[in-house]
């Protein structure tokens, strides 16, 4: 049987192209995918103290910006006697359940070599 010209169809637009069509901008739909992210993540963060070169903090929350400033308010009686302190470097994770299950990894054993020789660089 003889067959008919090949036709390619192209792929789907991103949704970023579509939005600009709709007279919106990239940038404007990024915010918008950023603001979800932050809604629905959580970040296990680990603290450095700006004075105690060898003390670090581990912890998660799903509200990375709240718990900073509590943390540098000195609201936290954990890390307050180690203040200034400053974020080091955080991990966004999917669910609660996998980030509680990090920053208790990360605080032990093993799991604290892996964060100072692989995550935090500086500290090996």
């Amino acid at each position: 049987p003889e067959r008919g010209p090949r036709v390619r169809i192209p792929a789907s637009p991103p949704d970023y192209a579509l939005l600009r069509l709709a007279g919106q901008t990239r940038n404007r739909h990024l915010e918008q995918a950023r603001q979800e992210i932050n809604k629905s993540m959580w970040c296990v963060y680990v603290l450095k103290s700006r004075q105690i070169k060898k003390w670090i903090y581990v912890g998660s929350t799903n509200n990375l910006r709240r718990r900073i400033i509590e943390h540098t308010s000195g609201k936290s009686l954990s890390v307050k006697p180690y203040l200034p302190i400053y974020l080091a470097t955080f991990i966004a994770i999917p669910t609660e359940w996998q980030a509680r299950r990090l920053e208790k990894y990360l605080k032990v054993g093993s799991g604290k070599v892996i964060l100072k020789k692989r995550i935090l660089a500086d500290e090996a």
